[in-house]
């Protein structure tokens, strides 16, 4: 029995069924999935001090939805956003990302 990553599941799982998810009209819903993953990680690589305190929730529409346990964790990410745009336009290019929205 083979074992992938998580990451490398996600990219196998989303080459194999794209064409299968884009005839029954949901590709946009796991490209969304795969976006908020990926942000995810992003943030735990690049600030793991406020993995814990960073979480990504959702992608509606070109908005990418992010809740922060306190203002320092919003702060880094606000700053980080452009970099956070770049990564995810070469990950996932089909699904540009214009906003970061925050909760608490």
């Amino acid at each position: 029995m083979c074992y992938y990553p998580p990451s490398e599941a996600m990219e196998i799982l989303r080459s194999i069924l794209s064409k299968v998810l884009s005839r029954h009209g949901l590709r946009d819903h796991a490209d969304s999935a795969l976006i908020v993953h990926k942000a995810q990680q992003w943030f735990a690589e690049v600030l793991p001090a406020l993995e814990r305190d960073i979480e990504v929730l959702k992608l509606e529409g070109r908005t990418l939805h992010v809740r922060c346990r306190h203002s320092i964790a919003a702060q880094e990410c606000q700053q980080l956003f452009s970099r956070l745009r770049e990564y995810l336009l070469q990950e996932c290019p089909t699904r540009p990302i214009e906003n970061l929205r925050f909760s608490r």
